[in-house]
């Protein structure tokens, strides 16, 4: 059976958040490109963001394969 590891890629607070709460398209596939070449996958995300459009929490989930 395939095991597999989880991590998590916090956008708030980041780089990825531009001054006025949006998430910052280039920013964030840069983060998602760099974690891809570590195998890493995107499995969900969690957000809640504002009726305004503002990001308000924003976290990325990510698996693996496990290996041994």
């Amino acid at each position: 059976m395939q095991k597999w590891e989880y991590t998590t890629l916090g956008i708030t607070g980041s780089r990825m958040v531009t001054p006025g709460g949006q998430i910052d398209p280039e920013a964030l596939r840069d983060a998602l490109t760099r974690a891809g070449g570590q195998g890493w996958e995107v499995c969900g995300v969690i957000d809640t963001t504002r009726s305004d459009g503002v990001i308000k929490d924003a976290i990325v989930l990510m698996k693996r394969p496990l290996v041994g």
